[in-house]
């Protein structure tokens, strides 16, 4: 294990140097370490198994790869904290684009809101404006309509005078009273 590599996932060089002391100290090359520095933690341990589960393999062997696997459980969890930060942030990035891009939206929406009110609203004072000229509109045409009635009634009624005035004249004239002159007595005669 070097303790200077920042990925190695321990910080205190006593304990890397005991590591480093059981894998060396048992005369047992750093080759199972470096191995199995870039697997997966179920490869290591399967391999791990496999060494201590062999009879064939000295116990200082097994001891040493022990603390070799000790060594990549660190250094996984290390690498896997660091995997973990950066998603956490990443979704705390989105989370925060989402934020802001709901806000937009929202401001968005809030506008189109507010300039359908002020269309409504127009709309509105138009429609009243409208309705108040239509109605006036509609008393004028009322009273000239009064008018007019009052206008032909009175001619008719002149029109009317003037007939019944003429007729009691030529009756008058010939000296024969009106009803005598009527359709129905001029048929008799």
């Amino acid at each position: 294990v070097n303790f200077n590599d920042p990925s190695c996932g321990f910080y205190q060089r006593e304990v890397v140097d005991f590591i480093n002391q059981k894998i060396y100290g048992n005369r047992v090359s750093s080759d199972f370490y470096v191995m199995h520095m870039n697997k997966s933690w179920y490869d290591v341990e399967k391999k791990l198994r496999d060494i201590i589960t062999d009879p064939a393999i000295s116990g200082t062997i097994k001891e040493s790869c022990a603390f070799s696997t000790l060594a990549l459980a660190v250094r996984f969890g290390k690498k896997q904290k660091q995997e973990e930060r950066e998603k956490v942030k990443k979704l705390q990035d989105q989370l925060d684009e989402q934020k802001l891009f709901t806000n937009v939206l929202i401001g968005m929406v809030n506008r189109l809101r507010d300039v359908q009110n002020g269309e409504r609203e127009k709309a509105q004072f138009e429609l009243q404006q409208r309705l108040a000229v239509l109605h006036k509109v509609e008393e004028e045409r009322d009273l000239l309509r009064n008018e007019l009635l009052k206008v032909l009634n009175s001619q008719f009624q002149e029109k009317e005078g003037t007939k019944e005035e003429e007729k009691g004249k030529q009756t008058q004239t010939l000296g024969i009273p009106a009803y005598i002159l009527s359709p129905t007595n001029r048929s008799r005669s």
